[in-house]
């Protein structure tokens, strides 16, 4: 999660050339924690 935040402040996604690719791998990542964090019995926010 750090290392994706560190990602998320460095780099604009949106309006970019490679946005769709962005989008993707911020919503794979948004799944893999989703998941990693269930799989320890911990319920992920939606919103912040």
């Amino acid at each position: 999660a750090a290392l994706y935040h560190q990602f998320y402040n460095k780099h604009k996604i949106v309006g970019t050339k490679n946005e769709d690719k962005l989008l993707k791998l911020s919503a794979m990542v948004a799944v893999t924690l989703r998941t990693g964090l269930k799989l320890m019995g911990i319920e992920a926010k939606y919103k912040m």
